[in-house]
């Protein structure tokens, strides 16, 4: 058989895969990563696809699946435990014209995954039309090393100039413009380890949007043997590591999570074995985020660290909802703070309600009723503006504005929750008037959007309230 290597284009298109088990996670946080639409359906789902579906970030289905559910699917993806089943899906898809992939079956496959690297907007995909994935698999490790991170960068200073010079150059020019770029080039930021020493980064994800991640977090991410991650990081971002990095998910949220003494052993033993480490955190690591606690575990064990610093999301999400945190005239000062009532550190309540400026709580969702009624109490304006940002910068961003003593309401009337970003003051309306109509508060969704659904969403709560 023969196959044409083709790249397929699922952003935002419905993916539906049938099975469930260790090659259906992978296939399904590869299509996260590019933003498909994703719609498991499976009688026995693992933890992995069942947080995904309390996330909303993908549909699942708990069941059988049956031939209605492939139709208007653009792939699907057979990958179940049993060969019978994953033919008879297989058999279905051909029937609708619906292009299929059965799991280990080359003669049920109408396409092939392929054992890929991805460099930013660079992909390199290794294929043997199915005789031996493992090989595959093999030539692309060989070739990771290879490819420096810079090429995340070159890809995308090739993207700009290829409209510049479109048509004119030749590919000789653009292979002499190649190797100019890469000797000029910067050594790798993770080679300054020495040679079987073992070493941890600490990374800021930032707020989501994997294009928000900086240079340097890329370049590490790039060369990390181990990636050891939050919750909320985006899978964008996890794809910026190579694919045959071992990813240790750890929670951080609501549900399980493992005890943050457990991922100071995680830490301490991954690198004592002489990996390069990589522990990836939302928004910035020092910023609420345990992140010293983790510098004085690596410390006390002699684990050599470094910090990289991420964009916040108490930064990113007020701007990607049309708020500035401060403006001339009306706020000059900006105030951070955990929004979590039972914060065992303790949150000034009193102190928060006297800001003359802009308070941003973060953390603070699960409990924001209570969090709202403290500031409230303790002398905040009940009318202030205020606004919740639901998962900033991702691609289901959310939006609900309201006064204060409304919000908790406001946003439980439109299902907006953790995770989220809290601001309170007036440069919640600095630029109302200017936002596209739906960021300015027009009329409220008449119910939640399909969780499932891409695309930004901006829910108005009412302008004013009668006390």
């Amino acid at each position: 058989m023969g196959y044409w290597p083709v790249a397929l284009d699922v952003t935002r298109r419905p993916v539906v895969v049938v099975g469930s088990g260790e090659a259906a996670d992978v296939r399904v946080e590869d299509l996260l990563a590019v933003e498909a639409r994703v719609v498991v359906v499976t009688a026995d789902p693992t933890p992995r696809m069942q947080a995904w579906a309390d996330a909303g970030r993908i549909v699942l289905h708990r069941r059988f699946a049956v031939p209605e559910d492939l139709r208007g699917a653009s792939l699907v993806l057979a990958l179940g435990h049993d060969r019978a089943a994953n033919r008879q899906v297989a058999r279905w898809a051909r029937s609708l014209g619906v292009v299929v992939n059965c799991h280990d079956d080359p003669q049920y496959c109408d396409c092939l995954a392929m054992a890929k690297i991805r460099r930013g907007g660079l992909t390199v995909a290794v294929s043997t039309g199915g005789r031996s994935p493992a090989l595959a698999r093999y030539v692309r490790e060989r070739l990771e090393g290879c490819l420096d991170p810079v090429w995340t960068e070159l890809v995308e200073r090739a993207k700009k100039l290829r409209t510049e010079v479109l048509g004119t150059w030749t590919f000789r020019d653009w292979a002499s413009w190649i190797e100019g770029e890469l000797a000029a080039a910067p050594r790798s930021l993770t080679a300054d380890a020495a040679a079987g020493e073992g070493r941890v980064f600490l990374v800021g994800a930032g707020p989501g949007d994997p294009e928000l991640v900086t240079v340097k977090a890329a370049r590490i991410l790039a060369k990390a043997q181990v990636v050891v991650h939050d919750r909320l990081v985006h899978p964008g971002v996890l794809a910026l590591s190579p694919p045959s990095a071992e990813r240790i998910p750890v929670g951080k949220g609501r549900g399980a999570a493992v005890p943050q003494e457990a991922i100071h052993r995680i830490l301490v033993d991954r690198a004592r074995r002489g990996l390069r480490v990589v522990r990836l955190k939302g928004g910035d690591p020092f910023l609420l985020g345990r992140g010293a606690e983790e510098v004085l575990a690596l410390a006390s064990a002699g684990i050599p660290w470094e910090v990289v610093p991420g964009i916040s999301s108490a930064l990113a999400a007020p701007l990607a909802a049309g708020i500035p945190l401060t403006h001339r005239g009306v706020a000059a000062t900006a105030v951070i703070a955990s929004g979590r009532v039972a914060d065992p550190r303790g949150v000034d309540w009193a102190g928060l309600a006297r800001v003359d400026g802009t308070l941003v709580l973060l953390m603070g969702m699960d409990e924001l009723p209570v969090a709202t009624r403290r500031l409230v109490a303790a002398g905040k304006d009940p009318l202030a503006p205020s606004a919740a940002i639901q998962w900033a910068t991702w691609e289901r961003e959310r939006v609900v504005r309201a006064p204060l003593a409304d919000l908790a309401a406001a946003c439980r009337r439109a299902g907006v929750g953790s995770p989220g970003v809290v601001v309170v003051g007036p440069v919640v309306d600095v630029l109302r008037e200017v936002l596209p109509a739906r960021e300015a508060g027009g009329p409220s969704l008449p119910q939640p959007p399909d969780p499932a659904r891409y695309g930004r969403e901006t829910l108005a709560a009412p302008a004013s309230r009668t006390v």
